[in-house]
């Protein structure tokens, strides 16, 4: 299944619309309570973290945004830092391309590898271990 959107830098006009967004994805899944209000003050993009890291948008055909992906340069490690897709969008291949996405992208910049901490590990294990190796892999 092919998946039309569209990936391009993050732009700081988009900042709120890419918080909403985050929040709504994290919310979807079940925490303890309180867990999430704590969670999200350390998952809050700003301008200085758009302006330090490889950050993208999703849009779809709408020009709607249904994922933001970013990438970490860490000393000699790359990681794939967020990746958050639209509650209503989940299991669509949105998540699968912008994984596709930042492979081509570190293999562009050389980087041999890309390390992946799944958030939350229940959902998100599960949706890498799925993905195969061409797709979204930590060997690019």
């Amino acid at each position: 299944m092919s998946v039309e959107v569209a990936i391009l830098p993050a732009r700081e006009q988009s900042l709120a619309a890419i918080n909403a967004l985050i929040a709504r994805s994290k919310g979807h899944w079940s925490w303890p309570a309180g867990y999430l209000e704590q969670a999200l003050v350390l998952l809050t993009i700003d301008v200085d973290y758009l302006r330090t890291h490889q950050s993208f948008e999703v849009l779809d055909a709408r020009s709607d945004l249904v994922s933001f992906v970013a990438i970490a340069v860490l000393d000699a490690s790359v990681v794939l830092d967020h990746l958050w897709v639209a509650p209503e969008r989940i299991g669509r291949g949105i998540g699968r391309r912008a994984c596709e996405y930042v492979i081509q992208f570190a293999r562009q910049h050389q980087w041999s590898e890309l390390s992946v901490l799944p958030d939350p590990p229940y959902a998100s294990v599960r949706f890498f271990s799925r993905s195969s190796p061409a797709r979204c892999s930590s060997a690019v």
